[in-house]
């Protein structure tokens, strides 16, 4: 993707999304220097982290931030993570351990 597409779809994005933020850098930052970066510049009550390929279901945010209210302790949530088939769960997400390690709750279920 060219900066002149990523600039057009970013425009496209914030005349429909207008809580939308982004960050256009000219070299490639990986994707946990990326991560890091706009999580320190973000200024809401959440972040919501995705890779390109993701397709949320309908309804996601709602349910995430329904269970970030459960519970002032709750600090992370995550959605279940299907494969590219749509059937197959790849995770259920994290949690961290009592040593702030993260676990993986369900991985590669069949």
């Amino acid at each position: 993707m060219t900066t002149h597409s990523i600039r057009i779809l970013s425009e496209k994005l914030m005349s429909a999304i207008q809580i939308l933020n982004y960050t256009l850098v000219q070299k490639n930052l990986f994707y946990c220097e990326a991560l890091n970066k706009e999580i320190k510049m973000s200024k809401g009550n959440f972040t919501l982290c995705l890779n390109d390929d993701v397709v949320l279901d309908k309804g996601f945010i709602t349910e995430a931030i329904r269970g970030f209210l459960l519970d002032p302790k709750i600090g992370m949530v995550s959605g279940k993570i299907l494969r590219s088939d749509g059937k197959t769960i790849d995770s259920t997400g994290l949690f961290l351990s009592l040593w702030r390690t993260t676990k993986e709750s369900l991985s590669y279920a069949h």
